[in-house]
């Protein structure tokens, strides 16, 4: 079976682009053709929302005239207030929600925490990805993201903080602006296709819904990363890379409260690198870390070991 084309059945994902930042990787997400997830757009810009390709798009706010926030967070919570009931119901049903944003501007900052606690009112995990703006773009912008993830740690689940500074050490000086962000956007995706995949596919080693609510329990921080390798020493390598992820900020899994590991190779696959992947993370996390281990066979990996970690609670 591909795995970009297994249906996520079972358990309800939503994942909310919010602002300019957002919407642009719900739309790299549709692009990529991920599937099983339900999509929203979320902005007070209408004719940002025309450019969206999610099924649902809420304009946020009663003023019809308006096209953004001009740069206020309050704008945006008030937005949020004013259209809250429609909110709600968009987000009815779901297990899990994950918010996309760019922090520093005003939709992004001042609305992401309003619907994140909306998110656990309708009875959802919630996982917050957002993008910190690049320091060139000005104190006051980084700033307000910074006091936006302060307002978000304790509203969500788990928080993935993906700095924009990263992408300029990432990327050589002819690459263009628009694959410059690919990494970012990939990341975002990556963290809710694995989770979805984790859920729902049957494996030797199952991982369900209950799992996936013990680990996002822990609260806080959270490192995703997915790892693939061959050749001889494809497990250790499928782990570094996993959980070595160049992304991300301040997040070490030694402080992790919460480790989801999901180990995926062929039949090629030998308990002993099973069992080289478990210890590798399991070394490094702390002995009162909840460690919860999933196995897939897919032969649709070949040579390939594909390790995914989400690790969570982790303090900053």
């Amino acid at each position: 079976m591909d795995r970009d084309e297994q249906s996520f059945t079972g358990t309800v994902i939503k994942v909310v682009g919010i602002g300019g930042a957002g919407l642009n990787v719900v739309n790299a997400m549709l692009a990529a053709g991920l599937a099983g997830a339900e999509f929203l757009a979320v902005s007070t810009s209408q004719p940002r929302l025309r450019k969206s390709n999610a099924a649902v798009t809420i304009k946020i706010g009663t003023d019809p005239r308006s096209f953004g926030t001009g740069g206020d967070p309050a704008k945006a919570q008030t937005a949020v207030q004013e259209s809250r009931q429609q909110i709600l119901e968009s987000l009815q049903g779901a297990d899990i929600v994950f918010l996309a944003a760019g922090l520093g501007g005003g939709t992004g900052t001042g609305a992401t925490p309003e619907l994140a606690t909306l998110a656990k009112e309708a009875g959802a995990l919630v996982v917050a990805v957002v993008t910190k703006p690049f320091s060139r773009e000005g104190k006051r912008r980084i700033e307000l993201a910074q006091k936006g993830i302060q307002a978000l740690l304790p509203l969500v689940d788990s928080l993935i903080v993906i700095p924009n500074d990263r992408l300029i050490s990432m990327a050589g000086k002819d690459t263009s602006l628009l694959e410059a962000f690919k990494p970012a956007d990939d990341l975002v995706r990556q963290t809710v296709q694995g989770m979805a995949e984790i859920i729902s596919t049957h494996g030797h080693i199952n991982v369900d819904f209950s799992d996936i609510r013990t680990v996002l329990g822990a609260r806080g921080m959270a490192l995703m990363g997915i790892g693939t390798a061959s050749g001889p020493d494809r497990a250790l390598e499928a782990v570094r890379r996993a959980i070595h992820n160049p992304l991300l900020e301040g997040v070490d899994i030694h402080d992790a409260k919460g480790v989801l590991l999901n180990i995926a190779g062929s039949s090629s696959m030998t308990l002993d690198e099973f069992d080289q992947i478990c210890k590798a993370v399991t070394e490094q996390v702390s002995d009162d870390a909840t460690v919860i281990v999933g196995m897939l066979v897919d032969e649709v990996l070949g040579d390939q070991i594909m390790v995914t970690v989400i690790a969570t609670g982790i303090n900053t």
